[in-house]
């Protein structure tokens, strides 16, 4: 009861630890072997697992808070599509346009059209097929996130707070809950300090367009 009263005066808090904690605690065994504090290696579809700690999460706080009709609640979120046929055809038309338009600029800027044959294929999970990495992306890294950061998150921050000043405010523990990453993946270890700056303007504006 005592644990219950705790996370519904604070379930933007609690959600934020548990998604950190669950995250994090999946990702150190690959951080530590990249960093090479072990002579062991770890798997490197660790950071997919990882991808989970935010649903994880966000079910874990609903359903001490709400029980099982705020599970329902959730996920029921997580797959309507009536009334919103325009945002999924925004979300899956808008990324293809600014595809199409980096690829002509491209071709503007160094005379040749790029090379499109490992279009979506991914190096750092080389064994998974196209398809298969697709879809991992969209479950891991998509419903994987988008539960915890937009499912409960947000909503929660906009019952005392704008949704502007909520989703400034969602952009800041997204933003952090990433930081292994930066020793983890290549991408992301490539960048110099400063890139981290770009990196957290990237998803402020991306936590302003999803809410």
């Amino acid at each position: 009861m005592r644990i219950k009263t705790a996370l519904a005066a604070h379930p933007v808090t609690a959600f934020a630890i548990l998604a950190y904690a669950i995250s994090w605690s999946i990702w150190l065994p690959l951080l530590a072997a990249r960093q090479g504090w072990v002579n062991w290696s770890a798997s490197t579809y660790l950071h997919l697992w990882g991808g989970l700690g935010p649903a994880a999460a966000a079910l874990i706080v609903t359903g001490v808070i709400h029980g099982r009709a705020g599970l329902t609640g959730l996920l029921r979120a997580a797959i309507a599509w009536r009334g919103r046929l325009r945002w999924l055809g925004l979300a899956v038309l808008y990324p293809l346009a600014v595809f199409a338009v980096a690829v002509v600029v491209a071709r503007v800027i160094e005379g040749v059209w790029p090379d499109l044959s490992r279009f979506g294929a991914s190096l750092e999970y080389p064994m998974l097929p196209l398809a298969v990495y697709w879809l991992a992306n969209l479950v891991f890294y998509g419903f994987g996130e988008e539960m915890g950061w937009r499912g409960l998150a947000q909503p929660t921050l906009q019952r005392k707070h704008s949704a502007l000043t909520a989703a400034l405010l969602v952009s800041l523990v997204w933003a952090g809950w990433h930081l292994p990453l930066f020793g983890i993946t290549a991408t992301y270890r490539s960048m110099p300090a400063i890139g981290f700056l770009g990196f957290y303007f990237s998803l402020l504006t991306a936590s302003f367009v999803l809410a």
